[in-house]
């Protein structure tokens, strides 16, 4: 067994063009790699993820593989979770890759805050292809997920972070992650922790990167699944946050101002009103990320990208509401039977 001082969980499933960068970044951190492990909880892969895990585990006792049959994203945290060894547990995208002092900072900072259950800190949004690269700039401004805190040099106590580093007993005390949430089953948790008077704080000095969706209809796939699910853990659980509901509270106003611009030039007025000031907002925005030619060539583009996003989000939100709504009634009332 290994003398293992953190354990990062890394849920996979059809990720053999990030998955090798994704270890490697993590070899690459040297001697505080030796001291960790690396779990690579695989939801049965049928591309050549499975064969690359294998071939480094091969040269490196600290990676693992292990079968995840259920697919589901919050099934592997938690499987991760109880085949883990280190004293602290860490989380990260296998579409995601790390900088060579993550490790050492993370570490330092548990270990030197006793009263921290989890740190996280800066995760950066990259690209290998220009469609992911425009991506990339929009969520580097904030506007697209409400706060540049996961992207800029932010320090201090927050109510999440993105792929968080834990104290085990953490999991012990309050329990794992969500099994029926398809995505945002970290928000929750986190959300979960700090009702309970635990601490999370973000250091920037914990650097990750990610690569964001290739295509537009696989992000707006990937914004609608994350509003429809974060509405589930507000109307479940009680976790919400301004930058969740504002979108939808935003398109709610949009369509009934829609609707009632045919009875109502005041609606028209103000509906175009709302409309205009979106977009200048928007391309404000991106005008702050201006640094060539081609920059301001992209601000339409990038401002397309950026409404599709808030929309794609903002209706997820809105249906998710609907839905968790009429469900938490109808077992309310099968309860009460």
């Amino acid at each position: 067994m290994l003398d293992s001082n953190v354990s990062i969980v890394v849920p996979c499933l059809n990720e053999e063009k990030t998955i090798g960068r994704c270890i490697e970044s993590f070899i690459d951190n040297g001697d505080s790699f030796g001291r960790s492990e690396l779990l690579i909880v695989d939801g049965m892969s049928t591309d050549r993820t499975r064969e690359i895990v294998d071939s480094y585990a091969q040269d490196h006792e600290q990676i693992r593989l292990i079968d995840n049959p259920g697919k589901r994203t919050s099934l592997a945290l938690n499987i991760g979770i109880g085949n883990a060894e280190g004293r602290y547990i860490g989380f990260m995208g296998a579409h995601s890759y790390v900088d060579s002092g993550y490790l050492k900072s993370a570490l330092t900072c548990l270990e030197d805050n006793p009263d921290i259950a989890c740190a996280g800190g800066m995760k950066e949004s990259t690209g290998s292809t220009p469609f992911q690269r425009i991506v990339s700039g929009v969520l580097k401004t904030g506007t697209a997920s409400g706060s540049r805190r996961f992207s800029g040099s932010f320090k201090g106590y927050v109510k999440t972070v993105p792929y968080g580093i834990y104290r085990k007993e953490v999991f012990e005390t309050y329990g794992r992650f969500r099994e029926d949430l398809i995505c945002a089953e970290d928000f929750e948790f986190n959300m979960r922790l700090v009702r309970n008077g635990e601490k999370i704080y973000q250091d920037s000095s914990i650097k990750s990167f990610y690569y964001p969706r290739a295509t537009l209809h696989s992000l707006m796939k990937q914004y609608l699944k994350y509003g429809f699910y974060k509405s589930k853990a507000w109307i479940f659980y009680n976790t919400v946050t301004a930058a969740n509901i504002l979108p939808a509270a935003a398109l709610s106003a949009g369509i009934i101002a829609a609707v009632l611009s045919f009875f109502s030039r005041l609606s028209a007025v103000i509906l175009c009103a709302g409309a205009g000031l979106y977009v200048m907002a928007a391309v404000l925005s991106m005008c702050v990320r201006i640094r060539s030619l081609s920059d301001i060539l992209l601000v339409p583009v990038r401002c397309g990208v950026l409404g599709a996003i808030h929309l794609s989000f903002a209706s997820g939100y809105l249906y998710g509401m609907m839905y968790w709504i009429l469900i938490k009634i109808v077992k309310r009332n099968t309860h009460g039977c």
